[in-house]
């Protein structure tokens, strides 16, 4: 029930041609449609890795919820993105040139965000090894490792140098 025909595709027997023109131009309306979901989405992943990538730099981690919808998107973006190059493909159209995942770390240069380059901080890590970032993420409560004698004789000696003042007067 299909016939192929060399310039427009395969053409149907059963539609006639006013019918077959408007169902083309009904599916490469659609095909549009999800080209620019696509572009939406990609910016949005774009978007979402960035974060993701500064929370990690600034804080030394990324909590899991944000991890988990940037992977459900990106889950998204991957099965969009072969639909639609499918999709293109058989009505004989063009992907745009969407801007690459991986290379987020250029996109990070050319902004200047004034921490310098992420090399210079030794791989890019905000820490320089695991003992570090638990010394600076884990601060202990000092008030029960110190004696509290300690703490008697500080506020002693910082009220002895308030009335000290006051006496002098």
């Amino acid at each position: 029930a299909v016939v192929s025909t060399q310039s427009t595709g395969p053409m149907m027997k059963f539609l006639g041609k006013e019918k077959q023109q408007i169902f083309a131009t009904l599916v490469r309306e659609y095909c549009a449609t999800v080209i620019i979901s696509l572009v939406r989405m990609h910016g949005k992943l774009l978007k979402i890795l960035k974060q993701n990538k500064k929370t990690l730099f600034m804080k030394g981690e990324v909590s899991a919820d944000k991890i988990e919808v940037a992977e459900k998107l990106s889950a998204q973006h991957s099965k969009l993105t072969i639909n639609a190059s499918t999709l293109a493909d058989l009505l004989c159209e063009t992907l745009p040139d969407l801007p690459s995942l991986h290379n987020l770390d250029d996109d990070d240069k050319d902004q200047g965000n004034g921490l310098g380059n992420a090399t210079d901080m030794g791989e890019g890590h905000l820490w320089e090894d695991e003992d570090q970032k638990t010394f600076y993420r884990d601060i202990l409560d000092l008030t029960g490792i110190v004696p509290q004698i300690l703490y008697k004789r500080d506020t002693k000696e910082k009220d002895d140098g308030k009335n000290c003042g006051d006496k002098t007067d």
